[in-house]
């Protein structure tokens, strides 16, 4: 690799592939020498590359599986220690609000997608292929694209400050004593 990098810097040309071209991009230099020209063949590969590499998936499953993990773990908590000395602690009084905001966070994912199809289906052709829909000027002042964004934005919003929630909720339950939560490593 050092040998590999060395002849790279001192050569007129260099060969690389889009996704390499893209790494580079991304970390901001430094893995390519740096150059004055670029030359971009099967440049129309190009914007695959490019989104494989600075872009991001989101599936519905891959933001609500998670979700329900920590449902189930706080309801489990809520489940085990009702009745018990623990209900008084303040990490306790925390359980049934997190629960609450769990739910309204998985109404807005499933909004979030609702509009995301919505949206997909009116602006994007059905030709039965794979479409992919260039997010340009037009698309972004169309009044479905800033519905979809603000949805976005609220359930990013929501998600964060649960979080947050959530840190401070584990938090509280690591100051909790082990006589009135026994189990407490389990769930921190």
């Amino acid at each position: 690799l050092q040998r590999a990098r060395e002849r790279a810097e001192e050569a007129d040309f260099i060969i690389v592939n889009h996704s390499l071209l893209c790494a580079d991009l991304q970390s901001g230099g430094g893995l390519l020498p740096e150059y004055q020209y670029l030359v971009v063949d099967e440049a129309h590969h190009f914007e695959e590359a490019a989104t494989h590499g600075f872009g991001i998936a989101l599936t519905q499953e891959s933001l609500s599986l998670p979700l329900k993990v920590i449902q189930n773990h706080l309801a489990d908590l809520k489940r085990r220690f009702e009745g018990t000395l623990f209900t008084q602690n303040s990490a306790f009084e925390r359980v049934d609000p997190a629960l609450k905001q769990a739910k309204e966070i998985q109404g807005l994912i499933d909004n979030v997608f609702t509009v995301t199809a919505l949206f997909v289906n009116k602006n994007v052709p059905d030709s039965g292929y794979v479409e992919n829909l260039l997010v340009d000027k037009i698309i972004l002042g169309n009044g479905e694209w800033l519905n979809l964004a603000t949805s976005s934005e609220e359930m990013i919003q929501r998600v964060r400050a649960w979080t947050r929630e959530l840190r401070t909720f584990a938090e509280l339950l690591m100051m909790s004593g082990s006589q009135e939560f026994p189990e407490q490593d389990e769930f921190v």
